[in-house]
């Protein structure tokens, strides 16, 4: 398009549905990072986009989003590029913005000296600095980076970061992985605070809450998007490992058998939904294969236990008589001999008790859902 001519002006709405996700084990922490940082480069609620000639509708590049034409709100409006030239963006933040790259983004921060505030008036702030934020950190490497501009800047306010306290854990405002935590040794305390950077040399760049009202400094945070080959690169990335992450996570029907000590499946999984299944193994034990076990879905191996299964008597011809052991009763009497001219008999008492090894209870767990 020539600046000047008519446009194609569209908004989008879209409803979204977050798949529920489980964690796992800290070995998906990165791919946790990647997709939380993903949603920065998705088009939100609102955006608007603007048809060049050539170029394809909203509706095909972006088919499972609602796109509705808004041209007629800017008829006859003229628009022009800022600048003289394209700005190219890789590694670019601008004057007075210092760039951090995580391996996936260039994002930029830039401190405000002379200027001191509570939280909601510094985020309020960096939303008027090409729509950026307060910190988040979800690395050490990204903290490091925080840590040099505070040394670099001389800061000597603390500064805010972009998050709130749950549970005694950081959870930030964008939503991202919060793996990472620095707490101050004994911090949080105060669930209603907010979250503050120490600027101190003795705790530089520790975490700690402090009262929202509390005037800290200002360092902004914006991430600068992604050309739309790079984009497309990422999103593809992530598709396939969220295949891969899915495969690794408990399918439904999975049976999980909790031992004593440790958490119901509720907990370790809270997004799925656990059936108490342990009735249908009611009184059943289980052995580690090996040893003498049966080999691995080979079947039920047969039940044997050191004990008393069977007394005869016998008479001086030779002749054998069964005595019957009954579980819980004594048995008939057994001639056994004579001495001091008394015969001497005996009898046996069998005990009712199961015959079983020593163990402890367990409960057994499905996944339905």
């Amino acid at each position: 398009m020539k600046i000047g001519y008519l446009v194609t002006l569209s908004t989008k709405v879209i409803a979204w549905k977050w798949l529920p996700m489980s964690p796992m084990e800290r070995m998906n922490r990165d791919y946790l990072r990647k997709v939380d940082r993903l949603e920065f480069t998705k088009v939100p609620i609102g955006f608007i986009y603007v048809q060049l000639p050539g170029q394809a509708e909203p509706n095909v590049l972006w088919s499972d989003y609602t796109w509705f034409d808004v041209t007629a709100h800017y008829a006859g409006q003229f628009f022009r590029a800022e600048g003289n030239a394209l700005v190219r963006s890789e590694g670019v933040c601008g004057d007075d913005w210092d760039l951090f790259h995580d391996g996936y983004y260039d994002i930029c921060y830039r401190y405000y000296p002379d200027l001191t505030d509570g939280y909601t008036t510094v985020v309020n702030y960096c939303q008027t600095q090409n729509d950026s934020s307060l910190p988040t950190i979800n690395t050490k490497e990204e903290q490091d980076f925080v840590n040099k501009m505070i040394t670099k800047y001389k800061i000597a306010d603390n500064i805010w970061i972009d998050a709130s306290i749950k549970n005694k854990h950081i959870v930030w405002a964008d939503k991202t992985s919060a793996d990472y935590e620095n707490w101050i040794p004994g911090h949080p305390i105060n669930e209603s605070d907010c979250v503050e950077i120490s600027t101190d040399a003795s705790t530089l760049g520790k975490w700690s809450d402090r009262a929202c009202t509390r005037k800290n400094g200002y360092i902004c945070k914006r991430i600068v998007p992604l050309s739309a080959q790079h984009r497309e690169r990422l999103f593809r990335d992530n598709l396939r490992e969220l295949a891969q992450l899915q495969q690794r996570q408990a399918p439904v029907g999975f049976i999980y058998v909790q031992l004593p000590g440790q958490a119901e499946p509720q907990t370790l999984w809270p997004s799925y939904t656990w059936s108490d299944v342990t009735a249908q193994y009611a009184g059943q034990f289980f052995r580690a294969e090996g040893g003498g076990s049966v080999g691995f879905g080979k079947g039920v191996q047969s039940e044997n236990a050191p004990r008393l299964t069977e007394v005869q008597e016998h008479d001086q011809s030779g002749t054998a008589t069964d005595v019957k052991l009954t579980p819980g009763d004594w048995s008939g009497y057994i001639h056994s001999g004579a001495g001091m001219g008394t015969n001497m008999c005996l009898r046996f008492l069998l005990s009712a008790g199961e015959v079983r090894p020593i163990n402890q209870s367990m409960r057994i767990f499905k996944r339905t859902n």
